[in-house]
């Protein structure tokens, strides 16, 4: 059984391999460990055992939409939006700014609303 990640902002996690109305036991979020349990016997799905609101689920979701984890540290920037960074347009933008007492550097979240 391999550990992956969730890629996508939001994934359903189904009873059965097939996107049916009704078909849905939870939503999976970015980010969220999942363990594969094994490859389903429909092409593009993966069954998969998570926790959400700590009761464990077992299920299907689209394999396309799990990735290989990474350290732990990266993990929190991935699910924590990169630094604060505001993402528009798919691009995460950050605009440095000096603090008056220390003059140190820091990232503010502001955007200018320009695009490039």
């Amino acid at each position: 059984m391999a550990m992956k990640r969730v890629q996508s902002d939001a994934l359903n996690l189904r009873r059965e391999p097939k996107v049916q109305e009704g078909n849905i036991l939870a939503v999976l979020v970015k980010g969220q460990a999942v363990t594969v349990v094994g490859p389903s016997s429909t092409e593009g799905w993966a069954e998969v055992k998570a926790m959400v609101n700590s009761v464990s689920h077992q299920g299907f979701v689209a394999d396309r939409l799990l990735r290989d984890p990474v350290s732990e540290a990266k993990e929190r920037l991935i699910t924590a939006g990169c630094l604060r960074a505001e993402c528009v347009h798919g691009q995460h933008r950050r605009r440095v700014s000096t603090t008056t007492d220390r003059q140190v550097p820091r990232v503010s979240d502001a955007y200018s609303g320009e695009d490039d």
